[in-house]
């Protein structure tokens, strides 16, 4: 959201378009601002002479690229090609003059002329730089809309009324609908029916045939504001009080201050050229958008947001690790928590491994638990479980699990942990491990990367290549290639050789983890967010062929609810 703290002139947005060289123009009761996505400029009467009122009421683009602005007391002006020229005579004061200054609403007619409501002058017809004369006088003329029939359609506080033409300046009531109903907006949708924004709720107009949606046909609110349709054909809804509201068939769907707004009173929409809905609210400027990740938190049913580990199961399952919400399974859509009530010894969960008889462990502080066809067998120092936190839990290729952490690594054998054999002295910490499609164990350690072999060890370090001993995690993608996650970035091992990305850019940051997708990309997670690599163009910087490598970083604009990753231990990827 963005509010003026980040330059906004005023905070209650009253009006938006996105114009053909790509900017979105707000209208707020403090100035008119410009917006490319970063910084706004602002256009009031402190620096612009044409603007005598700064409360922007109404914005269009008209075909020719100039820029119409409604002002609440200071007329109509037009912003081209950077010159804006107000259309009012200062020195006429009747009546007929000043009507025009009040500018509710603006419309663009068939023929390029506009159509212009006021507040308390009706409206009148604008084309060629001359206004018609005052039509509807004395009516509040809230929204304004020529369909594609030609026919107009005049909202008023008193209702709407659809109009036929006789004459350029002559008109004749249709009908009259909703009447003792104050009207805010009007929609033409892409199969020519109308939508009025009313007190009351919102009504369709297919025809003859007038359907309203209140609150006891599952609209969530007392009263629509404004109206937009997306490209995917549904239709969005602000509200007075009940937020912004997507129906989508005849079902009402409701976003409010609880779900991130800004605030619930929403009077201004607007779908640009990318897909996005910018969002024109009493308190702020919201921006709603497809995003490339779905988030599931403690509203979609986890016991906690904290989230830990995730491990995927041969059944389907989702087992999500968490702290101070336990263990949890997403299976089928639903959620199922396995806490301390359940036997857990805390609800603080560490590294995830699922093992080849289809059993979960879960490790901890001291602790190795396995869950095994619904009950729980808890490990502790006096099966051998060493004290500190157990960070990494793999199988070998005997089906002995393996886990590690402070000090060595240590093997379950006869049901209790012993010193892994074959492994090299002075192992202080184990972050992470995995094994291979060989049968061979890797470790992540503080003292380099340790692959364990039928034929031995050996220790990969900064000497071997590694841009830094700190090795968070491993993995080994579909070409057999090992990837190395460092403090100091990335680096692969293909054939023995050790390359290091430490100079590529946002590479050379933090790793934690990582994950090969089916379109040979490698994804990342650091301090950065979730980054994407090709595969492809990592070999090619690898081989000298490229002198950087192209990287995607996703954060808060992409879905994610933070950038901060749960550094206390690093897990295998979940997917």
């Amino acid at each position: 959201m963005w509010l003026t703290r980040d330059g906004l002139p005023q905070n209650s947005v009253r009006a938006l378009v996105q114009t053909r060289d790509g900017y979105l123009w707000l209208g707020t009761w403090g100035g008119l601002a410009r917006f490319d996505g970063v910084r706004f400029a602002v256009f009031s009467g402190a620096n612009t002479p044409a603007l005598r009122d700064s409360r922007i009421t109404a914005l269009l683009e008209d075909a020719d690229g100039s820029l119409w602005i409604g002002t609440a007391a200071g007329g109509l002006i037009r912003l081209k090609d950077g010159a804006f020229e107000a259309y009012r005579s200062e020195a006429d004061t009747s009546y007929e003059e000043r009507s025009r200054w009040q500018i509710r609403s603006i419309a663009r007619g068939r023929d390029g002329a506009l159509w212009i409501g006021t507040s308390g002058g009706g409206f009148r017809r604008f084309k060629n730089g001359r206004f018609s004369r005052l039509l509807m006088d004395r009516h509040v003329v809230r929204a304004i809309l020529e369909d594609r029939s030609g026919r107009l359609w005049v909202a008023t506080s008193s209702g709407v009324l659809e109009m036929s033409w006789i004459e350029p300046e002559t008109f004749r009531i249709e009908r009259q609908l909703l009447p003792d109903h104050l009207v805010n907006g009007l929609y033409q949708d892409a199969a020519g029916d109308i939508w009025i924004a009313a007190r009351g709720g919102l009504t369709r107009v297919h025809g003859d045939r007038v359907t309203t949606f209140g609150q006891a046909q599952g609209f969530p609110a007392d009263a629509a504001l404004s109206i937009c349709a997306d490209r995917d054909g549904n239709l969005w809804i602000g509200t007075s009080g009940g937020g912004l509201v997507r129906m989508r068939g005849e079902r009402f769907d409701a976003l409010t201050a609880r779900d991130g707004l800004s605030n619930d009173v929403i009077p201004a929409l607007f779908e640009d050229a990318e897909g996005s809905l910018w969002i024109g609210s009493n308190d702020g400027l919201n921006q709603l958008r497809d995003t490339r990740f779905t988030v599931v938190t403690a509203r979609e049913g986890l016991t906690a947001d904290a989230v830990t580990s995730v491990l995927p199961a041969a059944d389907g399952s989702l087992w999500i690790g968490t702290d101070g919400g336990g263990l949890n399974r997403l299976r089928d859509g639903q959620i199922a928590a396995f806490t301390t009530a359940n036997g857990l010894v805390s609800n603080y969960t560490g590294a995830l491994f699922e093992a080849s008889d289809g059993s979960v462990w879960t490790t901890g502080d001291g602790v190795v638990t396995r869950l095994a066809r619904g009950k729980l067998r808890v490990y502790s120092a006096a099966d051998g479980v060493p004290k500190g936190f157990v960070s990494a839990i793999a199988e070998d290729r005997d089906g002995h699990i393996v886990i590690g952490g402070e000090g060595p690594v240590r093997e379950l054998k006869a049901e209790r942990f012993v010193v892994y054999p074959g492994q090299p002295a002075g192992i202080e910490y184990c972050y992470s491990m995995r094994r291979d499609r060989a049968g061979d164990l890797w470790f992540a350690t503080t003292g380099g990367l340790v692959h364990i072999s039928r034929d031995g060890y050996r220790v990969y370090t900064t000497k071997d290549g590694l841009p830094d001993n700190g090795v968070h995690s491993v993995y080994q993608d579909a070409a057999g290639t090992v990837w190395i996650a460092t403090i100091g970035g990335l680096a692969r091992l293909r054939d023995g050789a050790v390359t290091s990305f430490a100079k590529a850019g946002s590479l050379g940051e933090i790793v934690f983890e990582i994950l090969e997708d089916n379109g040979r990309n490698l994804w990342l997670n650091g301090r950065q967010g979730i980054l994407r690599a090709s595969i492809a163009e990592l070999d090619a910087y690898a081989a000298g062929t490229r002198r950087d490598v192209p990287v995607a970083i996703y954060g808060l604009a992409d879905g994610l609810k933070s950038t901060e990753y749960n550094g206390a231990y690093i897990q295998r990827p979940a997917c």
